[in-house]
């Protein structure tokens, strides 16, 4: 898929500590465009949310980071940004095989195994964003993994993918989220829930160490999950960390 600007400027490493810190070392010594795409092979340091590791099998899957200028978006929108980005992710994906979805706040998944996840670290000038960087990693052709609540493209389709392609499109459809984003913030969000595990469904999850089954309601522009809990009538919202979904 062509793109504007997103993946205009590419640059490639064998390995890196995270795309995201190269990304940051780069905006301290040199202007970056809007789009620009820093990719590694392997991450000897790789991150994703609230500082939780980030393994990957060298040369079998896509790590990267982009760099995005959303100063349309104000400081207490910022999850705004993450809802489109997640989204693109599952529209790339389900071009390949339906039944990709988003897990709050921040994955990617296929029959509750993980195949994605994203971190992005936003830079704030007043009360607007000045800059956000967008680390996605992304299982495409590993087929072994530590953890068993794991997936790749290749297990999931049983075809080894190519990943040029596979990046071509998940630019692409950023790209498209992203203008979207720019005109439209209420319909971010409606297909956002419309994608989203466990929206108007009734699955387990973890609050404060005990198990109680739930569906999500709704999703804050602070990216505060609002949840029913099954047997009652009232609603509650949580932050990160505070619910976790059960998969297995």
């Amino acid at each position: 898929m062509q793109t504007l600007f997103i993946g205009k400027k590419h640059l490639k490493f064998n390995q890196l500590k995270s795309t995201n810190t190269c990304m940051k070392e780069l905006l301290r010594s040199d202007k970056i465009i809007e789009g620009t795409i820093v990719q590694t092979e392997y991450q000897t340091s790789g991150r994703g949310q609230f500082g939780n590791e980030w393994t990957s099998e060298k040369g079998k899957n896509l790590l990267f980071s982009l760099l995005l200028r959303p100063s349309f978006l104000s400081s207490d929108q910022q999850f705004y940004l993450n809802m489109s980005v997640c989204l693109a992710l599952a529209d790339a994906l389900n071009q390949l095989k339906e039944g990709f979805v988003v897990k709050w706040p921040n994955d990617i998944l296929f029959k509750k195994k993980k195949v994605c996840g994203v971190l992005i670290e936003n830079s704030l000038s007043g009360n607007k964003i000045e800059h956000s960087i967008v680390g996605i990693g992304l299982n495409v052709n590993q087929e072994d993994f530590i953890y068993p609540d794991a997936a790749s493209l290749k297990t999931i389709t049983g075809k080894t993918q190519d990943m040029s392609e596979i990046l071509r499109n998940i630019a692409g459809g950023i790209e498209q989220r992203y203008l979207q984003l720019r005109s439209d913030l209420q319909l971010v969000r409606k297909d956002y829930l419309k994608n989203l595990y466990g929206f108007r469904e009734h699955v387990p999850v973890l609050i404060r160490g005990k198990r109680l089954l739930i569906q999500v309601e709704n999703v804050e522009k602070n990216g505060k999950i609002i949840v029913q809990l099954i047997g009652e009538e009232e609603y509650k919202s949580f932050n990160f960390k505070e619910i976790s979904f059960v998969l297995a």
